[in-house]
């Protein structure tokens, strides 16, 4: 298969599953290799570069991740029942922002370790 190596990203949260239960995971597309457009934003921000809508600022990272996020096993937190209800693909960003709370946390983490890059060895021009 052709193509860019470790275009999907997935994350676990074993810390977060039931005994017995199947893991619960969050896979995305790797920020590192999309289109810069993907990242961009066009919120308003002030002078010290932090939006000046922090409302918006939210509901746009929940969209981005939305849109980022290939495939998950994760259940909805805002569903108190005995049987908490599975999120479901495709995602949106109120379900995005329906997801617990660690689980946003770790992916923007993941988010920012991945945006880098992997490190790159510079190459020695030969003579």
């Amino acid at each position: 298969m052709a193509g860019l190596k470790d275009r999907i990203v997935t994350v676990q949260f074993p810390e977060l599953t039931e005994p017995g239960e199947p893991v619960l995971y969050v896979t995305f597309r790797n920020p590192a290799l999309v289109p810069m457009d993907w990242l961009r934003s066009n919120l308003a921000t002030g002078p010290d570069g932090r939006p000046l809508d922090q409302d918006a600022a939210t509901q746009e990272s929940y969209e981005r991740l939305a849109r980022f996020i290939t495939d998950l096993r994760m259940y909805d937190a805002e569903d108190l029942s005995e049987n908490q209800a599975l999120l479901e693909m495709p995602m949106t960003a109120d379900k995005v922002a329906r997801m617990p709370m660690v689980v946003n946390d770790t992916l923007a983490d993941e988010f920012a370790s991945h945006a880098k890059g992997p490190t790159r060895t510079p190459v020695s021009p030969t003579s």
